[in-house]
């Protein structure tokens, strides 16, 4: 363990320096979604708070599952308190719990003993009330899962007073998989074009998959996303298949210790910089009306393969 920790700090040091986080703009807001389960949401979603909190960045992850709540989980804790409890009169302060000095964790899942699940509108409720910590940290990472509702919930947690959210969307490159996240994007484009800042931007991220799979999965997914939705989408990254990172999280250690030094955790270390330098240029650009914005850091190549199945 302790070679493993050495071996991420020693990784770390060597990155180039983080950006100065502007005081000015807000928090930036990420909502990890996917179109169906067993994507790695949660997973993708804590690699993606950890990584920027070893930059020096001021986390907060939000884990929006009213069910089960896997990032307590994932990352070892046991909080006296979830989302749900905001309905019996919590303080929202006292949900968040520390992980590290730079990232805290909203838990998901069932509130007190005997209380009923979340509904869709009260999940929604209840997220809106947690954007009041938002001003306290640069960047918030909402776990949205795989339901439409709860990626809706979490795109629209701000409710006008927070920067725009961009949904992270986690993709693999079988047919269904494919064809589950261009319905995501559609979806989600669809429920957020009402919001103060519109429709809400999407980038893709290939997760356990080979650079080559991954490239000519997302170039599918971009080319539906253009055709049908006039919506460009971004490829964030890829995150290779860590076998050994799957087994230490089956063996029940903390994402924070088994994820160290490990190839999963490097790429969601450089994809977290790269995709925090875009927002940080994305944000300039919204600053300055007449300077066009950048729409796409993905691959150049074209491709005319569509997901089976998309329409407009």
């Amino acid at each position: 363990m302790s070679a493993q920790l050495d071996a991420l700090r020693s990784f770390v040091a060597r990155r180039p320096a983080a950006a100065a986080v502007p005081d000015d703009g807000g928090a930036q807001v990420l909502v990890v979604g996917s179109g169906k389960g067993g994507a790695g949401t949660s997973v993708v979603a804590a690699l993606v708070a950890l990584a920027a909190a070893s930059l020096g960045r001021r986390v907060l992850l939000v884990d929006a599952d009213p069910h089960v709540g896997p990032q307590r989980y994932l990352l070892g804790i046991a909080p006296e308190r979830t989302l749900a409890d905001l309905r019996a009169g919590v303080d929202v302060a006292s949900l968040a719990v520390p992980v590290s000095a730079t990232l805290s964790l909203v838990p998901g899942g069932p509130g007190s003993a005997g209380s009923p699940a979340l509904d869709p509108a009260e999940q929604r409720a209840l997220l809106r009330r947690v954007a009041a910590l938002y001003p306290a940290h640069d960047l918030i990472v909402l776990d949205g899962g795989s339901r439409l509702d709860a990626v809706c919930a979490c795109c629209d947690a701000g409710g006008g007073s927070a920067p725009p959210a961009r949904l992270l969307v986690v993709a693999d490159t079988d047919p269904i998989a494919l064809a589950a996240s261009y319905a995501l994007v559609k979806a989600a484009r669809e429920r957020t074009s009402a919001l103060p800042g519109g429709a809400v931007a999407c980038d893709v991220i290939v997760n356990r998959r080979d650079d080559d799979a991954a490239r000519l999965g997302f170039a599918q997914i971009a080319a539906a996303c253009t055709e049908f939705l006039g919506a460009p989408v971004r490829h964030a990254g890829t995150l290779p298949d860590d076998g050994s990172l799957a087994l230490a999280l089956r063996a029940g250690m903390p994402l924070q210790d088994a994820a160290a030094g490990s190839p999963a955790a490097v790429a969601a270390h450089a994809l977290v910089e790269r995709l925090l330098a875009d927002l940080a240029s994305d944000r300039a650009a919204e600053r300055a009306p007449r300077r066009s914005i950048p729409t796409s850091y993905a691959p150049s190549f074209r491709s005319s393969a569509v997901p089976s199945g998309a329409t407009r």
